[in-house]
């Protein structure tokens, strides 16, 4: 398994209104690496993983961004409703697929 692109751990909660809803969305500082939208993000409490998914939106003050670099603080929200808390880790990966290998000869 290839490491974390990057780590944040969250500092803030606060509710967003989009729309007629609000979106939970965590502020937080990237510890290392960085953040990609394009990537799969995990949330993490203590030793449990909480959600595995995609990012609904990646912000730097009011901007819309794709990165965010380690040092740099930002605002994130999920793609699914959860209640983040404070010293919550987000850690973000990337997926690779890879040719599944056998040390036998099946014969065929």
């Amino acid at each position: 398994m290839l490491p974390p692109a990057g780590e944040a751990s969250v500092l803030a909660t606060f509710k967003v209104t989009e729309g007629k809803r609000k979106v939970p969305v965590a502020g937080c500082r990237v510890q290392k690496g960085l953040l990609d939208q394009k990537m799969k993000f995990k949330l993490v409490r203590g030793q449990n993983i909480l959600w595995e998914g995609s990012l609904l939106s990646l912000k730097h003050h009011k901007d819309t961004v794709q990165t965010v670099k380690t040092g740099m603080e930002c605002g994130l929200s999920l793609d699914k409703e959860l209640d983040f808390q404070p010293g919550d880790q987000i850690i973000c990966y990337q997926e690779t697929e890879k040719a599944q290998t056998i040390s036998w000869d099946p014969g065929f």
